[in-house]
């Protein structure tokens, strides 16, 4: 779809288009069972146990190895969008403060972001592992927290205004089709073109006070995208899973801006910009802030890896395809290797770590 098209569609309409999509789930789930030798669901899936302190940029390796894929595409970690929405109140203001500290600055060059891809020949599979074995140590500069706010002040003076226009959505209701920086608050007369576009309203807003979607249509990178400088045990909470897959209600979640911006961190992130240091091995601990987290690998295929914790793996206990001396095992293998485990694989390629 052009950025100038416009879809609307209801009625009959809507209901065909429903149908085709439990229609292609339906079909993948096919395909998956009886081609991708998935057994126990319908979706391929990694059951690995991990050191606590195992950093997402990390994950990502171990992830490129248990799923037969060969670091070639380009990659994030993100919230859920419920999540990611609940934790910045949708608002540019609470966001930018976050960036630096829970989220990548959508400036960050290139070479920070990948920093740890330096892979150029000899056996891929080793250098794979090298990258998922402890001791684990980030240097990647451009996700620290004074780089961070650097850029943020940059991406503030290139639009201290933000011009919204809305067009009309389904059932009568707006949706944000664009948004230009500005210098001051005034509103720009609608042209013609925006007209046939279907603009049907704009407003002009300061921008600690626009929707946080604004950033992803006035800059080039994602405002979602997770900082990979962050551990495991800072991003997901860790919960006994039963057979049902329910999560237990009782571990705390800082899923909210003002929880997770307690006055500990807070101050933490005050200190760094007052003293100029900005190592990456500097950076403050972080609460937990979800209980799902989700990987994209790929951006043309689209590639979705979801994400959970648990303390004890009881679903696949339960259902008798791990056993506790298997865990046992693979925590005496993880204290003494500093490595990830595989504890269980459902559905190919399955690639031995």
């Amino acid at each position: 779809m052009r950025r100038g098209d416009l879809i609307r569609f209801g009625g009959a309409e809507e209901e065909r288009v429903k149908a085709h999509i439990q229609q292609e789930q339906a079909e993948r789930t096919r395909v998956l069972q009886s081609y991708g030798n998935v057994k126990h669901g319908d979706t391929i899936s990694r059951d690995i146990a991990v050191p606590g302190d195992l950093p997402l940029y990390a994950l990502h390796y171990v992830i490129q190895r248990l799923f037969g894929w060969q670091n070639c595409h380009l990659h994030h970690f993100r919230l859920s969008d419920e999540a990611f929405l609940k934790m910045t109140g949708d608002n540019a203001g609470k966001w930018s403060s976050l960036v630096g500290v829970l989220f990548q600055s959508p400036e960050i060059a290139d070479e920070d972001r990948y920093w740890a891809d330096d892979y150029e020949d000899g056996s891929f599979k080793t250098w794979l592992k090298k990258k998922y074995t402890g001791p684990y140590m980030s240097l990647n500069h451009g996700e620290g927290i004074l780089q961070s706010k650097m850029d943020v002040a940059r991406m503030k003076m290139y639009a201290p205004y933000i011009e919204l226009m809305y067009g009309e959505g389904y059932g009568g209701g707006e949706f944000m089709y664009m948004a230009a920086a500005k210098k001051t608050g005034k509103i720009s007369k609608k042209t013609d073109e925006e007209r046939k576009a279907g603009i049907v309203r704009k407003v002009v807003v300061p921008f600690d006070e626009a929707p946080v979607r604004a950033i992803s249509l006035l800059f080039e990178g994602a405002p979602y995208q997770i900082l990979e400088r962050l551990t495991i045990e800072e991003v997901l909470v860790f919960r006994d899973r039963r057979v049902n897959d329910k999560l237990a209600e009782f571990e705390e979640i800082c899923d909210t801006y003002e929880t997770f911006m307690d006055d500990d961190l807070i101050d933490d992130i005050q200190q760094i910009l007052e003293s100029g240091r900005d190592e990456p091995w500097e950076q403050p601990y972080t609460p937990a802030c979800t209980d799902t987290l989700y990987y994209e690998y790929d951006y043309g295929d689209g590639w979705m890896v979801r994400i959970t914790g648990s303390t004890g793996c009881a679903d696949l206990v339960e259902k008798g395809l791990l056993t506790k001396d298997d865990i046992d095992k693979a925590l005496i293998s993880i204290l003494t290797k500093y490595k990830p485990v595989c504890l269980f694989a459902d559905g190919l390629p399955y690639l031995k770590m």
